[in-house]
C-alpha cells in the first residue's frame, strides 16, 4: 500500500497497465485502514494498549471506532487499539500530554518516551 499526496501530483493519466497487488486489495476494508492510519504515514500495524483519563473517551471511539474494547479503571480507562505505529501516531499520542499514556508494547512507550526527551531537550 502506497499513499501519494494528491495535491502533488502532474501530468496525471490513464494507464493501461494492470494493478499490481489486486489480490491484497480484494478484501481491503478502506475504513478499517484509516482509522489505524494516522495522516499519510504507515507504519508497522501494532496492538497498542492505551491508559487515558475518563475525559478522552469521546476522543478514542471518533478516532477508533466503537468497536474498541475500553475497560474502566477508576477514573482512567484503558483501551487496546490497533494502529499503524509512526511518528505521527507518537506526537498524536504526546498532544494528550498527561492524559495519555502508552502501556504496551514497550517499544511504542520507548519511542514516546525517546519522541518526548527529544522535544524537551531543544528547551534545556
Amino acid at each position: 500500500i502506497k499513499h501519494y499526496r494528491v495535491d502533488k501530483m502532474v501530468n496525471i493519466g490513464v494507464s493501461d497497465e494492470l494493478r499490481e497487488g489486486a489480490d491484497i486489495f480484494s478484501d481491503f476494508d478502506m475504513a478499517i485502514y484509516s482509522k489505524q492510519t494516522f495522516g499519510m504515514f504507515g507504519g508497522e500495524l501494532a496492538s497498542v494498549l492505551i491508559e487515558c483519563d475518563n475525559s478522552l473517551a469521546g476522543v478514542i471511539i471518533d478516532r477508533f471506532g466503537t468497536d474498541v474494547t475500553i475497560m474502566p479503571k477508576g477514573d482512567k480507562f484503558e483501551a487496546s487499539i490497533r494502529v499503524m505505529v509512526s511518528p505521527t501516531f507518537i506526537s498524536w499520542a504526546l498532544g494528550f500530554g498527561g492524559k495519555l499514556k502508552i502501556l504496551s508494547p514497550g517499544n511504542v512507550a520507548q519511542m514516546l518516551k525517546d519522541t518526548a526527551k527529544d522535544a524537551l531537550s531543544l528547551y534545556e
